[in-house]
C-alpha cells in the first residue's frame, strides 16, 4: 500500500466531473455542489492535467464530455454510486441520513483501510505514506463527522467495526477502479479520437447522417458522435460557437459568411407532391389551379421556400399563401397524406422513385429543380480529421445516386 494514498483524481474532482456531465455546465453543477464556478473550473482543469486529456468541450446545449472524458464520467458516476451504497448502509444501521460525499477524502479512506488491515495506526504508518498522527486524525475526523465509532480499541490494538469494513471495501473498490483508469484511457484510442457534431437541416440528408454514424462507430469507436436538428440560422450560430462541427443539408452557394466553406455531396430535385388521390392530379396543365390549393411550406428564407416563390413569379403568378409551415420532412409528408394540402419537397432520385405509396408527384414541369446537398463548416476546420472522416463516409454512401 506504499503509494495507495496518491489517487489520480480526488474525490472532490470525481464529484465535480459527474455533476458537470449531469447538468451540462459548470455554473449549474457548481450551484448544485454548493461551490463557486471558479472552484469547479479549476478542479476540472487540474483533473485534465493529471489525466492528460480534455474532459469536456462546448457542445449543443452546454458542456459535454469528450470521447475519453466520457470514460472518466462513467467511472466517476460509478464511484459516487458506491459511496451512496455506504450512505445507505449507515442509514439502515442508524436510522439517520448522512451524506458523506462532500466530506470524504482519499486520506480518510486510506487511513481506515490501512488500520483495518494492519490492526493499528503505528503498524499502518509503516506501510503507507501517512504518519501515525495523520492516520489518527483522519480516523477521528470521520468518526466525529458520522458520530459513530470506526474502530474499537482493545489491548492488542484496534478492531475494525462493521462500518470500518464497509469503508475499507469502498476504498478497495475505488482504488482499483481509478488505478486502472490511465490504462483504460490509453487503450481507448482505436481510430480517431474527438468529436463530430452534425447539425441537420430539415428536408434533406438526415438519413445519410444516421448511416454515416453507423459506419463511424465501427471504424472509429473513440469518436464521439452527435446529431442535432435545427433551422439554418440556429445551426450557423451553433457552428460559430463551436457547439457543432458541420451542417448537413441544402447548400446556400455561396454561404452567408466569409469564414464558412461548403462541400458539395450530391444533388436532389424539387418535386410537387400531393396525396395520390388528390384532384390536382387531373389539373396538371393548369398551374393557376395549383395556386389556389392549400399549401404546406418550408420556413421563409429556406431554399425550398425560395424555389416555390420563384416558380410562381416566373409564371407571372403570385406565390400561394402557405397555410401550414412545417420544419420536418417526415411531418410534411404525413401532413400531405392526411390532408388536401400540396407541397414542394426535395428528393434524391432514389427516394423519388420509391415515394410513399400514399403520395404522388404532380405532373408539372419544374424548371431548374436541382438543388445541391452538402456540408457547411468553418473554413478553419478544413483540416479536421473527424470532419474529413465523416465527409468521406457520406461521399461513399451517396456514390450510388450522386
Amino acid at each position: 500500500m506504499h503509494n495507495e494514498n496518491r489517487a489520480i483524481l480526488s474525490l472532490k474532482q470525481i464529484r465535480i466531473i459527474a455533476a458537470v456531465a449531469r447538468h451540462r455546465g459548470f455554473a449549474v453543477a457548481a450551484t448544485h455542489l454548493n461551490m463557486t464556478q471558479s472552484v469547479a473550473s479549476r478542479s476540472i482543469k487540474a483533473a485534465e492535467i493529471s489525466l492528460g486529456i480534455r474532459l469536456f468541450q462546448r457542445g449543443w446545449g452546454g458542456a459535454e464530455p469528450t470521447a475519453l472524458g466520457e470514460i472518466v464520467v462513467q467511472q466517476s458516476i460509478s464511484a459516487l454510486t458506491k459511496i451512496q451504497d455506504v450512505e445507505a448502509y449507515i442509514a439502515a444501521e442508524t436510522g439517520r441520513q448522512i451524506s458523506i460525499q462532500s466530506f470524504l477524502k482519499w486520506h480518510h479512506l486510506v487511513a481506515i483501510a490501512a488500520v483495518t488491515r494492519f490492526g493499528g495506526a503505528s503498524k499502518a504508518a509503516e506501510n503507507i505514506e501517512l504518519k501515525q498522527p495523520a492516520i489518527s486524525r483522519a480516523i477521528l475526523a470521520v468518526s466525529q463527522y458520522l458520530d459513530l465509532p470506526i474502530f474499537i480499541r482493545k489491548r492488542d490494538g484496534l478492531t475494525a467495526t462493521p462500518l470500518a469494513w464497509q469503508l475499507t471495501a469502498l476504498y478497495n473498490e475505488l482504488h482499483k477502479q481509478f488505478d486502472i483508469l490511465p490504462q483504460k484511457l490509453n487503450g481507448k484510442t482505436e481510430g480517431l479520437v474527438g468529436r463530430i457534431a452534425v447539425g441537420m437541416l430539415p428536408f434533406s440528408g438526415q438519413d445519410l447522417v444516421a448511416k454515416a454514424f453507423g459506419k463511424l462507430t465501427k471504424q472509429h469507436p473513440s469518436l464521439r458522435l452527435i446529431a442535432v436538428s435545427g433551422n439554418y440560422a440556429m445551426l450557423i450560430q451553433a457552428l460559430h460557437q463551436g457547439d457543432i462541427d458541420c451542417i448537413m443539408g441544402m447548400l446556400r452557394s455561396p454561404p452567408p459568411h466569409d469564414d464558412l466553406q461548403e462541400a458539395y455531396i450530391y444533388s436532389e430535385q424539387y418535386a410537387l407532391i400531393a396525396r395520390k388521390d388528390h384532384p390536382c392530379h387531373q389539373q396538371t396543365d393548369n398551374v393557376t389551379a395549383l395556386q389556389n390549393q392549400q399549401w404546406i411550406g418550408a420556413p421563409h428564407g429556406t431554399p425550398v421556400r425560395e424555389y416555390l416563390e420563384m416558380f410562381f413569379k416566373n409564371l407571372n403568378l403570385t406565390p400561394p399563401t402557405q397555410t401550414c409551415e412545417i420544419h420536418s420532412f417526415t411531418n410534411a409528408e404525413q401532413m400531405i397524406i392526411n390532408s388536401d394540402s400540396i407541397a414542394v419537397l426535395s428528393y434524391s432520385q432514389e427516394k423519388l422513385a420509391n415515394l410513399h405509396p400514399e403520395l404522388k408527384s404532380i405532373g408539372v414541369k419544374m424548371p431548374n429543380a436541382k438543388n445541391a446537398i452538402g456540408l457547411t463548416f468553418l473554413a478553419s476546420d478544413i483540416d479536421s480529421k473527424p470532419l474529413a472522416a465523416f465527409k468521406h463516409i457520406i461521399m461513399q454512401l451517396t456514390e450510388d445516386f450522386a
